[in-house]
Parts: C-alpha cells; sequence; structure tokens
C-alpha cells in the first residue's frame, strides 16, 4: 500500500515538472518571436535610409547657381570681345553686326596678329565721369608694338604705322592721304610677311577683308589697317 503511494506521489511529481518546463518553453518561444520583427525592422531601416530632401534641394540650387555663373561669364566674354576695335570703329549698332563676323572669320584663319609693324588700342580710366551713376571714362590710346625703341632704329614700317596714327588722329585728313599712306603700310606687311604666306589662306583672308572694306568708311579702314586687321 505504501509503495503504491510512492509510485503515486512520483508521478505527479512527473507531471507537474513537465508542465512546467513545457510552459516555460513556451514563454522563451513567444518572447523570441516577439523581438525578432523588431530586429528585422532594424536591420531594414539600415538598409534602406530615408532620402535627406534638404541636401537634394541644396544639390538643385547649387546647379541652378553654377548654370548662373557660367552663362554671365560667357555673356561678359561675348561682350568684352573685340572691345579694342569697337572703341577704335566706333560703328554703329547695326554695322557692327555685319563687321564682328568678318573679324571672327579673319581670326579663325590666322589668329590676331603680332606685326614688328603691328598697333592696338589701350585704355586708361580717367578721373571724368560719365553717366548718372558716374561710371569713370576710358580713354583710348595707339600702342607700337616697337615702343621703346629709338626711332633711328625703327623700320620703314614702323615710321609709316606712325604716320598713319597721326593722320587717323587728324580729322582733317583727306582720302587721297590716308590711300597713299595705307598703301605704302600694306606694301611693308607684304614684304615682311613674304615668307609666311600660304596661298590658300592668304586667298580667303584677302576675300574677307574685301568684304570687310566695304562695309567700312576710310577712317575706319585706316584705323583697322593700323590694327593689321587690313
Amino acid at each position: 500500500m505504501r509503495n503504491a503511494r510512492t509510485l503515486l506521489a512520483g508521478a505527479v511529481c512527473l507531471l507537474i515538472v513537465g508542465l512546467t518546463v513545457q510552459a516555460l518553453s513556451q514563454t522563451r518561444s513567444a518572447r523570441r518571436s516577439v523581438r525578432r520583427p523588431a530586429a528585422q525592422r532594424k536591420r531594414t531601416s539600415g538598409a534602406q535610409p530615408a532620402p535627406d530632401k534638404t541636401r537634394s534641394k541644396q544639390e538643385i540650387e547649387q546647379r541652378r547657381k553654377d548654370r548662373r555663373k557660367e552663362a554671365q561669364e560667357r555673356a561678359d566674354k561675348e561682350k568684352a570681345e573685340f572691345l579694342h576695335e569697337k572703341a577704335a570703329l566706333s560703328p554703329t549698332p547695326e554695322q557692327w553686326e555685319a563687321i564682328k563676323p568678318l573679324l571672327v572669320k579673319i581670326r579663325q584663319l590666322r589668329g590676331r596678329p603680332v606685326s614688328m609693324t603691328g598697333v592696338s588700342l589701350t585704355s586708361s580710366t580717367s578721373g571724368g565721369r560719365n553717366g548718372s551713376r558716374g561710371r569713370p571714362v576710358a580713354t583710348w590710346r595707339w600702342s607700337k608694338h616697337w615702343r621703346g625703341k629709338p626711332s633711328s632704329e625703327w623700320t620703314e614700317g614702323q615710321r609709316t604705322a606712325d604716320e598713319l596714327i597721326d593722320l587717323v588722329g587728324n580729322g582733317r585728313t583727306s582720302e587721297e592721304a590716308f590711300a597713299r599712306k595705307m598703301q605704302a603700310l600694306r606694301e611693308c606687311r607684304r614684304q615682311e610677311a613674304a615668307k609666311k604666306k600660304t596661298d590658300n589662306i592668304e586667298a580667303a583672308i584677302a576675300k574677307t577683308q574685301q568684304q570687310l572694306r566695304a562695309l567700312l568708311s576710310t577712317r575706319q579702314e585706316a584705323a583697322l589697317v593700323l590694327m593689321r586687321w587690313l
């Protein structure tokens, strides 16, 4: 009788232990199942970050600023192009629209020449003011490429160019005087460049120069002769 009770008590204990172990196992499994989705959400969040809208707007605005800056630089460059030639000719807007493309073509054919008899315009700002905004007035003057060289050492072409500068500055110079001096300077330059001529290029330049001369007054032509465009 006593043995039967002992066996029954042992069986009850085993049953209680089994139920307890099963309950604990289910509790742990439930906890793991609750934690896993949170960890998965964390990993997913790290793999696909939300877009930075502020940074994107800043990049777009910076690109716009860069494009505006490039456009302004191109406009400034085009405005300054052939500034010296325009100052020497004082053309009307319509005349300049026709002259400028021909200067561009000549430059493409041979580039802007630097010659022993070359002359260019330089500017300096005077003390005067112009317009309502009070902008400084630019004073233009002829600059000889051989400046600083004693006049006794000037070549025939340099002396001829110097004389043509005086004629351009004289408002009463006759067309005949212009024609004689321009022809003399051209001849000097032809001799100077005789060894550098290429027939095809020279023919194209001569044709373009002829088109350019047709647009100019005698005084304007003389100015471009001095600057070695004609």
